[in-house]
């Protein structure tokens, strides 16, 4: 016959109570898992209404929806693609490596400066890039070149002024075939040598020295060729050379005093329009009468002088 259990003994008296702690009792408000794991399945969800302490590593595979706020202490590692939206706060110092692309305006306030490398963009609008500054009022400088807002300029020794006026302290040196142009006066090194027109007419430098020319219709012509001057006007023309002077022309007319300090020949010198000196004869159209002088020389009736023997 089997026994009977006493219902009123010490044990089952303990084991009935144990059996009501444990049927109220919540173990999962202190449960450790070693070496195992958990698993919620078919929808399950976890409510944690207090402090979640993770210590180690988090995995997480799909979507993780945080509502309010999520403070992070150390590091936030993340890899892949992170999108952000609405206001973000950005503070202390802010590391970005590789391309950065912004679609949209780009703000820097409370008086920030934007600096990549050598350049450098300041709050009061004014820049530095390298050696090129821009001031806040529009001017450009770098080393002796400014440009100003105004039109003005500097580089080195030139200056160009707002109206144009070009001031300049050194040599200004044309290269090669170029020419400067000012309204009707071309100087062009080009053109036979080098010359300056002046409208119609100009001065040419050439082999043979430098020639001036006047305006249209007009054959004046001043030329310096090879150690002499000469001056060319209506098929006369006028040569200084080395000892001499050289005149060429059908009538040479002296309005005033004609004076030689020297020796002057002239092989034949008419005087009016009768009276000529020759080189053996003197005649004279016309002579006053005297009956005082001796007489030592004779006058024919054609003017001529003969000297008395």
């Amino acid at each position: 016959m089997a026994r009977k259990p006493n219902l009123n003994s010490g044990s089952f008296k303990r084991f009935k109570k144990n059996q009501g702690a444990l049927a109220v009792q919540t173990p999962l408000s202190r449960t450790a898992v070693e070496r195992g794991s958990t698993r919620w399945l078919s929808g399950s969800r976890v409510d944690i209404e207090g402090i979640l302490n993770l210590i180690g590593t988090g995995n997480f595979t799909g979507t993780v929806n945080v509502g309010g706020v999520l403070d992070v202490t150390g590091t936030l590692n993340g890899s892949g693609v992170t999108n952000l939206s609405g206001t973000n706060n950005f503070s202390g110092v802010n590391h970005l490596t590789g391309p950065t692309d912004v679609a949209g305006n780009f703000e820097i306030i409370a008086g920030g400066q934007f600096k990549a490398g050598e350049s450098i963009i300041y709050p009061d609008g004014s820049a530095k890039f390298g050696a090129l500054g821009i001031a806040s009022d529009g001017t450009m400088q770098a080393g002796l070149f400014e440009l100003r807002p105004d039109g003005s300029a500097n580089f080195g020794t030139l200056e160009i002024l707002a109206d144009g006026t070009l001031n300049v302290s050194n040599d200004i040196n044309v290269l090669n075939t170029g020419k400067i142009t000012a309204g009707q006066v071309v100087i062009d090194p080009s053109s036979d040598g080098g010359s300056i027109g002046f409208g119609a007419g100009g001065i040419t430098a050439g082999l043979f020295g430098m020639r001036f020319t006047g305006t249209a219709g007009n054959d004046a012509i001043v030329e310096s060729l090879g150690g002499q001057a000469q001056l060319t006007g209506g098929g006369s023309t006028v040569t200084a050379r080395a000892g001499a002077i050289d005149l060429t022309a059908t009538k040479i007319w002296a309005r005033g005093q004609f004076e030689a300090t020297g020796v002057a020949r002239v092989p034949q010198l008419f005087v009016g329009t009768a009276s000529e000196v020759a080189n053996n004869r003197l005649r004279i159209a016309a002579l006053p009468n005297t009956t005082v002088a001796t007489a030592n020389v004779h006058v024919d009736s054609n003017g001529i002088f003969y000297r008395v023997q």
